[in-house]
């Protein structure tokens, strides 16, 4: 790797390793001038030379990958360097002599970063601008002014390393394994002892303990926050929210009915306030049908009525048509205009698979509430050939499948069959619309037909 540095970067590169700016060892910094002065001699050969008595394998390695990390950093400070306010920020932190906080600064510029309306890049942009400004009024070195100048250095580093945290949280089950969580402690300690100083740190630290620790505690204290964002950034503040609502939908699968309202409450705000809406104007799909869902819950039908049509043309135009004739015919269905909701689905085609399995569950659920028995017989076997000939997850055959399955047994059922039925049903861990299954199974009159 050092010959892939030209002659005055090498001794650029020294220089900074000498003022401490890049951390290499005194031998490491011998070994490398040779290394860098004999190209073409035997790297071992060399090292015992320089090493002698010191020299082993072991410690020979060790100096060698110190030399490969110092050469890493040197050309984060060299990239660093291109940014005029970053270079500004080093240099007065080197007159002062303060080369503490200098690898920090350094450790968080692995890109660059404009004051555009994204939550990483505004915070970045803003905390150097304010360290800048710090220091440039500085006559000479004083301590009140690098322990704010290190303060905000610290919560640059904290807010950059929660946002990981949180998309890493976000997708897969990151935290089974704490390696992956790199200064993990530190970053938790410094947002516990810094609570209430930095709006931004406090709701990051807030999301990231909802996804690590969840509780009823953090997310009251999450949603005051969300409820109060001041002059945090609009992205991360959505993000919080939508994690928050998150916690809600799991509590009311869950059966804790008394996040219905709460989860309401929020939906509606970010939508009236569009913070539910991203950056680019667009509102995705599952955010769309889930404020549906449980506004539906909540019986809020006008309020319901009212997002379908106001919100459908902040989703994508391909999802546009096929989300709003679903979610109308679901309202339909919910103030028990079975009519109108089979109208509004009986001829359509949906193209997306999942959206098509959705339609025949609540097509399944109009024709056994219109008690249209030959329909509903008929759409059981072709929703049951639809999910064995469609290449969809497995989830959802089996979540689909047995649906499908138990409403059979459902229409087929006799007085005496009831109670064990129901206990399948019941035990049944991955099964649509259970609940309804349960309320027309337990509400079920057994007629000859």
């Amino acid at each position: 790797m050092l010959q892939t540095l030209k002659k005055n970067q090498y001794n650029d590169f020294i220089l900074k390793t000498k003022a401490r700016i890049i951390f290499l060892p005194t031998k490491a910094i011998e070994l490398a001038n040779y290394f860098y002065k004999y190209p073409d001699k035997e790297n071992t050969v060399i090292a015992q030379k320089v090493l002698g008595k010191d020299y082993s394998d072991n410690y020979y390695r060790k100096l060698q990958s110190q030399i490969s990390k110092a050469i890493e950093q040197y050309w984060k400070v060299v990239h660093s360097l291109e940014n005029p306010l970053t270079n500004t920020i080093l240099e007065k932190l080197y007159q002062q002599q303060n080369t503490e906080l200098i690898p920090l600064l350094l450790e968080s510029q692995d890109k660059e970063y404009t004051p555009i309306d994204t939550y990483t890049n505004f915070e970045s942009y803003l905390v150097k601008k304010s360290i800048l400004q710090w220091l440039e009024i500085q006559q000479h070195s004083s301590t009140n002014n690098l322990i704010e100048a290190e303060y905000r250095l610290e919560l640059f580093y904290a807010v950059e390393k929660l946002q990981l945290f949180i998309v890493q949280a976000s997708h897969k089950n990151i935290f089974e394994n704490e390696s992956n969580l790199e200064n993990q402690t530190y970053i938790e300690n410094f947002c516990t002892n810094n609570k209430g100083k930095n709006a931004t740190l406090d709701i990051l630290y807030l999301t990231y303990q909802l996804l690590l620790y969840p509780s009823e505690t953090i997310f009251d204290e999450l949603v005051v926050v969300v409820q109060n964002p001041l002059t945090i950034p609009t992205d991360l503040v959505r993000n919080s929210i939508l994690i928050a609502i998150n916690f809600c939908i799991k509590q009311i699968n869950s059966k804790n009915q008394k996040y219905i309202p709460i989860a309401f409450h929020l939906y509606k705000s970010s939508w009236e306030s569009k913070l539910i809406v991203d950056a680019t104007h667009l509102l995705t799909p599952f955010s769309y049908s889930n404020t549906i869902a449980i506004a539906l819950k909540m019986q809020e039908y006008t309020w319901a009525k009212n997002f379908i049509l106001d919100a459908n043309t902040y989703l994508p135009t391909a999802y546009q048509e096929t989300y709003l004739i679903y979610n109308q015919a679901k309202l339909y269905y919910e103030i028990k205009d079975y009519t109108q909701a089979k109208k509004a689905i009986i001829k359509t085609d949906f193209d997306d698979d999942l959206m098509s399995l959705n339609t025949k569950c609540l097509l399944v659920k109009i024709y056994y509430e219109l008690e249209e028995w030959n329909s509903l017989e008929y759409l059981l076997e072709s929703f049951y050939s639809f999910i064995k000939r469609k290449k969809i997850q497995s989830f959802y055959k089996e979540y689909f499948g047995n649906f499908v399955k138990y409403m059979k047994k459902i229409t087929m059922a006799i007085p005496t069959q009831k109670i064990a039925l129901s206990t399948k049903i019941k035990n049944t861990k991955t099964i649509a619309s259970k609940d309804w299954l349960l309320h027309i199974l337990e509400n079920k009159i057994f007629v000859e037909r």
